[in-house]
């Protein structure tokens, strides 16, 4: 009895030692044990006053399992630290930044100077290697016989038409070197003008030694020259010429709009040139940002810069249908231009989708008053678009281009050139515009000796503008 009690105990004990021994305790979290820089800033050189910008940095931290990750600054501000801090001007002994994350610290190198302004500047520019202001792939187009074989040779993941925004131009690289007697903060640009008073100019901003010359004609002599400001000291360089290529089509590079592109530069069956810097067709200025499933095309306040200073639109004509069938409003809701109050806004509401644009009975006045506009030399510049500048805007530049006798090999090519932007489509080719925008085919069969002479007769049948528009429409935009 006295064994079995006592077994009973001793298991008792046993269990109850068991149920107190600790539970096995929680692995540790990995202790950070090193930064180190791995990138940035992207400037480390600053005069007296100025701030220290962090752009660019990001470390490697490393973790006491081994493990290490990247940090960026860019997209985690808030867990990095500065000294000096960066609301804190700096002074010419600051000779480094201190950064901290979690409590580790590293230096980064940097230089201050005291800013002297230079009193004398000499330039000197190099020769421009290019004077085509497309891209190769654009240019390749551009000078193609057969649109369609084009894309097809050329579709590939990097060139996904009608997926991706490629049809910005190329633009002129102007390089240089600037030698200044002093050290200073400089804002340098190239200014280009068509005459060598410069009564007429555009200021291209760049960097210290080059300039990209973006949006200039085609086939246009050019004078220009470098400019180097310092508050208020400002130095030129001499004054020196080139001439761009002649090579259609002059496409537009207006930061956030897509498609953009002037109906000029082309030669006509009679031999003339409709003229540059007066009709562009664009896709649209803005779009509903609770809906943007159609196309994102809204310009950004560079792009505005463009479309007003350089471009100087005056009249944007904006055939997108405030009241669809199905109630959606296209353009938005807007009343005025997004380019601002200098733009005259006009909207000619206009149906897309498979219809024929022009002889559609809904478009009917629309495309009357767009002619109509047109005929008027006060309203120019010009920029007509819809949504994605595709289907109705197509349709209004092959009236414009056909009724100046733009050649049909050159209108497809300007037609398809929408395929270098970023329509959200697949990729057009000629046979779906000619099915879909039988039209073309309507101006071929049209009555006339010439595609202006049929073209005006098909306008006037199925729009009911008159002869003396379109004369006048041709007198203003052919040279």
């Amino acid at each position: 009895m006295k064994t079995k009690c006592l077994f009973a105990l001793l298991s008792v004990a046993l269990l109850l030692t068991c149920c107190s021994s600790p539970s096995p305790s929680a692995p540790e979290e990995p202790k950070l044990e090193k930064i180190e820089l791995l990138s940035g800033p992207d400037i480390t050189s600053y005069f007296v006053g100025d701030l220290f910008d962090p752009t660019g940095v990001s470390i490697t931290a490393t973790y006491s399992d081994e493990k290490s990750e990247v940090v960026e600054y860019d997209t985690n501000k808030e867990a990095f630290t500065f000294s000096p801090s960066l609301s804190t001007p700096l002074r010419v002994e600051d000779t480094k930044v201190t950064l901290t994350y979690e409590k580790l610290t590293l230096d980064i190198a940097i230089s201050v100077e005291v800013e002297v302004i230079p009193t004398e500047v000499s330039f000197t520019i190099n020769d421009i290697d290019s004077l085509c202001i497309h891209t190769e792939l654009q240019e390749s187009y551009a000078k193609c016989t057969d649109p369609d074989k084009f894309f097809q040779d050329n579709l590939s993941s990097e060139n996904y038409f009608g997926k991706r925004s490629i049809s910005a131009p190329k633009g002129i690289e102007v390089s240089y070197t600037i030698n200044e007697n002093g050290h200073a903060r400089g804002k340098y640009s190239v200014v280009t003008s068509e005459d060598s008073e410069f009564s007429s100019s555009y200021t291209h901003k760049g960097e210290k030694n080059h300039t990209t010359v973006q949006n200039l004609k085609i086939n246009t002599e050019y004078y220009y020259y470098v400019k180097a400001e310092y508050g208020s000291s400002v130095f030129r360089s001499e004054t020196k010429s080139f001439t761009t290529e002649n090579t259609t089509i002059r496409n537009i590079a207006a930061e956030g709009v897509e498609n953009v592109r002037d109906l000029g530069g082309y030669v006509t069956e009679d031999g003339k040139t409709v003229k540059q810097e007066m009709i562009y067709r664009t896709a649209q200025f803005n779009y509903d940002h609770s809906s943007s499933s159609a196309i994102v095309s809204e310009p950004t306040e560079k792009g505005k810069e463009v479309l007003l200073n350089q471009l100087k639109i005056k009249t944007e004509i904006d055939v997108r249908e405030k009241q669809k069938s199905n109630g959606d409003d296209e353009t938005a809701g807007i009343t005025s231009s997004p380019l601002g109050s200098s733009v005259n806004y006009v909207n000619l509401p206009m149906k897309y989708g498979g219809s024929n644009v022009i002889a559609n009975e809904a478009n009917k006045a629309s495309f009357k008053s767009f002619l109509e506009y047109c005929a008027d030399e006060d309203n120019y510049p010009i920029a007509f678009h819809c949504v994605r500048g595709t289907d109705r805007t197509g349709a209004m530049a092959y009236a414009i281009g056909a009724l100046c006798g733009v050649s049909e090999l050159d209108l497809m090519k300007d037609y398809l050139f929408s395929n270098f932007a970023n329509i959200n489509s697949a990729y057009l080719e000629s046979k779906a515009i000619t099915g879909a925008a039988f039209y073309i085919e309507q101006i071929r069969n049209s009555e006339g000796d010439t595609l202006s002479e049929k073209t005006k007769n098909y306008l006037i049948s199925k729009t009911g503008v008159s002869l003396e528009t379109l004369n006048s429409i041709i007198s203003i935009l052919v040279g």
